[in-house]
């Protein structure tokens, strides 16, 4: 887990860490530069904080004290209204969201929090990794008494390897830092 979590905030901290050249530098930039750098610091320093926000959950979740709170739910709402939320984000960024249900959809017990969490993430990676102009599709279908979730896409895919990166050249300027 700390090797984990050393990753996950390696890229934040080496790009923040390299504006302290940049307080030597500034008065030659262009004031559209500033904003640029100002900008690629905020966006690092808010990845910064949804790291550690998830460091807390998962220490809390280790030692058991984040207990699930479970509860009745429909998969179909749920998932409708996460759609909803992202439809102008993708929009946006020329991509359209469809979903697809069986019509057995059933209601579920779980932790409804814990589960639009995870959906947020999926539709989000999506957003980030589909080419414009195409199509993300979330499906859900019941299948011996199980629920499975498909997010098919013509996107790259996101490999399951630990400390994966998709992008194997994240510039500084796209503020996603080595």
């Amino acid at each position: 887990m700390l090797a984990n979590v050393s990753h996950g905030f390696r890229t934040p901290l080496t790009s923040l860490q390299g504006f302290d050249t940049l307080l030597d530098k500034c008065d030659a930039l262009t004031p559209e530069k500033r904003k640029g750098y100002v900008e690629i610091a905020a966006r690092q320093s808010q990845r910064l904080s949804v790291l550690v926000e998830e460091l807390f959950e998962l220490a809390k979740l280790d030692a058991l004290e984040a207990v699930p709170n479970k509860e009745m739910f429909s998969p179909v709402e749920l998932v409708s209204d996460i759609v909803q939320k992202f439809q102008i984000k993708a929009r946006g960024k020329g991509l359209r969201i469809e979903r697809e249900f069986t019509a057995d959809l059933p209601f579920v017990e779980g932790d409804i929090g814990m589960i639009e969490r995870v959906f947020e993430n999926l539709i989000g990676n999506a957003l980030q990794h589909t080419p414009k102009g195409e199509l993300i599709s979330l499906s859900l279908q019941h299948t011996n008494g199980k629920i499975r979730v498909r997010c098919p896409g013509p996107g790259r895919g996101i490999p399951f390897l630990r400390f994966y990166r998709v992008e194997k050249d994240r510039s500084v300027e796209s503020g996603r830092g080595r």
